[in-house]
């Protein structure tokens, strides 16, 4: 008992620890004080951070609108009906774009902060509690410029107004008094006035105070439960709530915005033994139409009378919801009508999915390439006939509008341009296209302009090595890709067109046009990249590590993922020789800024000393021969003759002399000095 009265002592006691903190006195008197006047202008400062930004993007979007300034990302040019429509489709999905939920909380949004900003303007300086500031006229009741005697008189007759023990029931009356004294005394005494004009306080300065811009209400026993349950709400459950929301939201698209768990889906049967006629079956498992695409009784006869126009036969293990996406892709792709609204909607909804469904198992098939053998170019194929609407076999031709089987057969035998290459035709001028023994004015006007539409490419391709004019095996070739494009005869002030042309497909589409770098011993993509942008030249490098010595082929394609027979290829041989045989560079080093090493010096000394022996030899035998004969006699009279040994005994002193000097001074000025002569 004793133990638990312990804990118990020591657990009030931290609680008075805790309280003190923040209180003070038995009135509670906070030393942090929450200051509802400062909490109206945080209130404000906030409402105006989240006010300013939104009503910017609002009014620019609404001036862009309302003055033509916005720009469209689809452009156009075809004035084919098919295209038309597409047009009108883009046009209505730009206008009910401003009616998506989106749109209408942006609105909402910032009406809500606009009337709360200008509640917040009127509440600022009203019904909230002013900055407290200390003023002796003020509180004395006094002018500025009053006498002493006046603050004589008025802090006497308040003084005996204000008085605690005239006013015991008053308990701010003591506060008021010392309030009243203060305020005489800085107008009174000298250094009090001093202190009040330089500190604001007759006291002198005082201790710095911290108030908290919230409203007082936060700290009235009666709303602790709600404060503390409306905090843990925000913190604990709506915060987080929203980031998992936001995140399990936007974490399962990838960035084609498409759900990413169709990565595993596709890559299960995307490899270089998938046959064209397959790929229909890749689009068909897509997530999005499994969670979608429902099946009903109701179809039943409409999806019947569907099998058996397009021929399509169901395997047996098949989930029915891939095989109706798989009939509905069919069904588009053969021309074949749907009359059941049903199916029709179901079959919008796969052609508005299949434009970023369809990127993505490009893409895929790409970076899929650079592993194992190529598969791309049969997704690249699968592409433009999903797009134009054809199947395969059919004709280049039948992109064209008012072309069909029929039409074309006639027009081919009738005119033998259809005979060439479509490449070719659209590339002839006007008046040698053919049409107009065939078709009516108005609709070679429409072929004409849509002819205009289709791309014009181009492809000029450079290879090399940096710093080399021969290749070799281990270096870095790089190969230089200048593409352009031709718009034909659209006007030169036009805006590019980008939007396709379909004679099937009648939803926007943007198009894309695919440019990489094929190793032909290798089968498989080398660097890639993705134009959708429209433009008329563009410039792209590659880097190849050329592993091998011998004949190399490299082929450079360029195509477009919604027109059937417009792209371009070049081909690139390069003949990389053995890397043995490159010549080594040779090493450059300079001989003033490099020290000779130990032994270098040490044999230098060598030849010093056998160079300088040679040479004292040299000089006695040249004053040897300058000398000049004397007589016996003479000599024996003048010099002292000395004996064969003594002569031979100075020879060897010389160079002993010599040899001490060269060992000693190993620098370029002894080693002169040491080969001067001897007399020197």
């Amino acid at each position: 008992a004793e133990y638990m009265g312990i804990l118990r002592i020591n657990k009030f006691q931290v609680m008075g620890f805790f309280k003190d903190t923040f209180s003070k006195g038995e009135k509670k008197e906070f030393l942090l004080n929450y200051d509802d006047a400062a909490f109206v202008y945080f209130i404000f400062v906030i409402l105006v951070v989240l006010f300013a930004p939104l009503t910017y993007y609002l009014l620019k979007r609404i001036i862009k609108r309302l003055c033509g300034w916005e720009g469209d990302p689809l452009n156009f040019a075809c004035k084919c009906s098919n295209c038309e429509k597409a047009k009108n489709r883009y046009a209505q999905t730009r206008k009910s774009s401003w009616f998506s939920c989106f749109s209408i909380l942006h609105i909402v949004v910032v009406v809500a902060l606009g009337y709360a900003l200008i509640q917040t303007i009127g509440l600022i300086g009203k019904d909230t509690k002013d900055i407290k500031r200390f003023d002796p006229y003020q509180t004395l009741g006094i002018p500025t410029n009053a006498t002493d005697d006046q603050i004589k008189v008025a802090y006497r007759k308040l003084a005996r107004e204000l008085h605690p023990d005239k006013n015991p029931d008053d308990p701010e009356a003591a506060a008021k008094f010392i309030l009243l004294t203060k305020a005489y005394q800085s107008l009174s005494d000298e250094e009090g006035r001093r202190n009040y004009l330089r500190y604001g306080n007759p006291e002198g300065p005082g201790a710095l105070q911290v108030g908290i811009a919230l409203p007082e209400f936060l700290i009235k026993k009666e709303n602790h439960v709600t404060v503390l349950t409306v905090f843990f709400l925000i913190i604990i459950v709506i915060i987080p709530g929203f980031g998992l929301y936001w995140y399990s939201s936007v974490s399962k698209f990838n960035k084609q915005g498409i759900y990413d768990d169709n990565t595993k889906r596709y890559a299960q049967f995307l490899n270089e033994n998938l046959p064209l006629k397959k790929f229909p079956f890749v689009m068909a498992i897509t997530e999005e139409f499994n969670e979608n695409i429902t099946m009903k009784n109701s179809e039943a006869p409409a999806f019947s009378q569907l099998m058996k126009d397009t021929k399509l036969e169901r395997p047996k293990d098949l989930n029915p919801k891939i095989y109706k996406c798989m009939l509905l892709i069919h069904a588009y792709m053969q021309s074949q009508k749907i009359e059941d609204p049903k199916l029709l909607a179901d079959q919008e909804y796969i052609l508005l999915l299949a434009p970023r469904i369809i990127s993505y198992i490009i893409e895929l098939t790409i970076e899929n390439s650079m592993y194992c053998k190529l598969i791309c170019k049969r997704a690249i194929k699968f592409s433009q006939l999903f797009f134009q609407g054809l199947e395969e076999g059919d004709s280049a031709f039948l992109q064209l509008p008012f072309f069909d089987k029929d039409t074309y057969k006639k027009w081919q035998k009738k005119c033998k341009i259809g005979k060439m290459k479509f490449k070719n035709y659209i590339a002839l001028p006007k008046q040698d296209l053919g049409l107009a023994d065939f078709f009516q004015d108005e609709e070679v006007k429409t072929i004409e302009a849509a002819i205009d539409v289709f791309p014009k490419m181009s492809l000029d391709v450079k290879f090399y090595v940096r710093n080399s004019d021969k290749i070799y095996q281990g270096d870095l070739l790089t190969i230089e890709v200048d593409a352009s494009r031709n718009y034909g005869n659209l006007p030169m002030n036009s805006e590019i067109p980008n939007g396709i042309h379909s004679n099937n497909y009648v939803y926007p589409k943007q198009e894309i046009i695919w440019l990489f770098v094929v190793s032909e011993e290798q089968r498989r993509v080398h660097d890639y990249a993705k134009l959708h942008r429209p433009f008329s030249k563009v410039h792209k490098e590659y880097s190849i590590f050329l592993e091998h010595a011998g004949k190399q082929e490299y082929t450079v394609y360029l195509k477009l993922d919604s027109y059937k027979g417009l792209g371009c290829k070049k081909k690139i041989v390069v003949e990389a020789e053995r890397s043995d045989l490159k010549p080594k560079e040779p090493e450059v080093v300079d001989a003033d800024l490099r020290e000779p090493s130990l032994m270098e010096q040490m044999m230098g000394a060598c030849q010093n000393e056998a160079g300088s022996d040679n040479e004292l030899e040299e000089d006695a035998k040249e004053e040897t021969k300058k000398a000049k004969p004397i007589k016996k006699d003479e000599a024996k009279s003048e010099i002292p003759s000395k004996s064969p040994k003594e002569g031979k005994e100075e020879l060897e002193k010389k160079k002993t002399t010599q040899s001490c000097l060269l060992y000693t001074s190993p620098s370029p000025r002894d080693a002169t000095l040491s080969r001067m002569p001897s007399s020197a």
